[in-house]
């Protein structure tokens, strides 16, 4: 185990940023993230910053990247003239929780369309059914994603082999995950696309999402395991998603190379939504009177500055948002 990151990982003001995300639990989290870095050599070459980054996305997803739950991992990239980096990635698992999570789900299934079935669509309906029976469970030629929502829509969503292959020819060129772990991959695509097409998430959770077209296109270390991969990059820098919204609310992040100084700890779990709504922005204006997209861009951006001293801004945020779903309206 590297010990610096060790020593970061463990330090009071790391504790305290994920207690702010994960209340008590966060002891729990910092040691499954530990866990994930002890079982890949290539992540303990990774900076202690970008072991907290990607750990922190996975906390503010609520995804343990515990590598026997697969929900999401934390898997090591190279980066030219940088070395190795640690990225954030969630599993096919993981979207399917979030997806659940949401309680307007009756049921989520997939299947392989197998060699000797054929999947026959509804031209009114445009849902899919499976005919004939399969000749040869080690081939298939399509994957059938289908859900239905408490409120009675359903939908099904499939891909054939050869589109899958397509896609991850376009998206895999620097993934080798898309050929030694062809199926995970496969699945992992179905999921996130048919699910972020016709599904249902929460709003951070979607804005996540739908951020994460062009996720296959980096470069994964080759001692990755149990990994069906989604990369969540930010569509622009963080800096330019700030300027662009007039809410330049974060300094540059620092990047100290050795465990952070602890800082106060932000009043996250005791705050009230209130409180949550009287945070201002450089310009003045209030968190309680922007739209809620607004909020999910300014979540993003702060999440990708890797600054601890936006935690309680990101919590802010993020309890107005959950406000709203509840029914609260914006401020006046």
């Amino acid at each position: 185990m590297n010990d610096e990151i060790q020593k970061y990982m463990q330090a009071p003001a790391v504790i305290d940023k994920f207690r702010g995300i994960v209340g008590g639990n966060a002891n729990a989290f910092i040691s499954s993230v530990m866990l994930a870095v002890m079982n890949s050599n290539q992540l303990q070459q990774c900076s202690p910053q970008s072991i907290l980054s990607a750990a922190t996305q996975a906390a503010t997803l609520r995804l343990s990247v515990d590598p026997s739950i697969g929900e999401a991992a934390i898997i090591p990239r190279f980066v030219k003239d940088k070395g190795w980096t640690a990225s954030f990635q969630v599993m096919y698992r993981g979207i399917y929780r979030m997806a659940l999570r949401t309680n307007r789900y009756r049921y989520i299934q997939d299947t392989k369309i197998f060699a000797g079935e054929t999947v026959i669509e509804d031209r009114m309906t445009g849902l899919h059914s499976i005919e004939g029976a399969p000749s040869d469970k080690d081939s298939w030629h399509a994957w059938l994603l289908s859900f239905e929502l408490l409120s009675g829509f359903r939908k099904t969503f499939v891909m054939t082999r050869a589109e899958l292959e397509e896609h991850g020819a376009k998206y895999g060129g620097k993934n080798p995950l898309w050929k030694s772990e062809f199926d995970k991959m496969a699945r992992k695509t179905v999921y996130r696309l048919g699910l972020s097409r016709y599904g249902v998430f929460d709003a951070y959770d979607q804005n996540f999402i739908m951020t994460a077209d062009n996720d296959e296109e980096t470069e994964f270390s080759g001692d990755v395991v149990d990994v069906e991969a989604v990369v969540f990059e930010a569509p622009r820098p963080a800096g330019q998603i700030l300027d662009d919204l007039g809410f330049d609310d974060a300094p540059a992040a620092s990047k100290p190379q050795s465990a952070p100084e602890a800082k106060p700890k932000p009043a996250t779990a005791a705050m009230t939504v209130e409180q949550a709504e009287a945070f201002e922005t450089s310009t003045g204006a209030k968190y309680g009177t922007l739209e809620s997209d607004v909020l999910l861009n300014m979540i993003t951006a702060m999440l990708n500055k890797h600054d601890t001293s936006l935690d309680g801004k990101i919590a802010a945020c993020r309890m107005i948002i959950d406000a709203r779903q509840n029914g609260r309206p914006i401020q006046a």
